[in-house]
């Protein structure tokens, strides 16, 4: 069952799981999905990722529900990290495909850990950088256009959309700050 987390001028935080959500979005109603899923790693996390096979089919399963809710005009990007079973990794002699963008996350000091440590909660143990999306809500979006993030965790694309003046939606079956 879906509930409010909180709401913001822009956006909202929703109590759910993605799959259980996306049937309830109307058809074409989305102009970006920006999003981080648990990753399949090496080792297993608290947060109960999932091995590389179930995995893959766990992520696929998503394909139809995220085409239909995007609009004609929308895009998906996907965060996968660079966490997987080696097998997946490619050894490009330290050149970087152009492709790639890298930002680091070495955080210590935000907001969100400044928040979590003052009321004793454990950060999200896989936040991703505000720069990355940032960089595809200006990219791919203009203002007032609806950004929806599958896998919230601590709400990263939803902070930055609210900045830039996009409407947003998070899904999280987790709560957090």
């Amino acid at each position: 069952m879906a509930k409010d987390f909180y709401r913001t001028e822009y956006g909202r935080a929703v109590l759910t799981r993605a799959k259980d959500y996306l049937p309830c979005l109307p058809d074409a109603s989305v102009d970006l999905i920006m999003t981080s899923p648990p990753f399949a790693l090496l080792r297993q996390k608290a947060y109960g990722n999932l091995d590389q096979a179930e995995y893959i089919d766990w992520l696929v399963s998503f394909g139809p529900q995220i085409r239909r809710v995007l609009k004609d005009t929308g895009s998906f990007v996907l965060d996968l990290g660079g966490a997987y079973q080696r097998a997946f990794a490619k050894d490009n002699g330290g050149a970087l495909p152009s492709n790639l963008l890298q930002y680091p996350n070495t955080e210590s000091n935000s907001l969100h850990i400044r928040l979590c440590k003052a009321r004793g909660i454990e950060p999200h143990p896989a936040r991703f950088p505000k720069a990355l999306p940032e960089f595809f809500i200006k990219l791919l979006t203009q203002p007032g256009d609806l950004v929806l993030d599958l896998f919230a965790g601590s709400n990263t694309t939803g902070e930055a959309a609210e900045s830039l003046g996009r409407r947003w939606l998070a899904l999280s079956a987790i709560a957090t700050t």
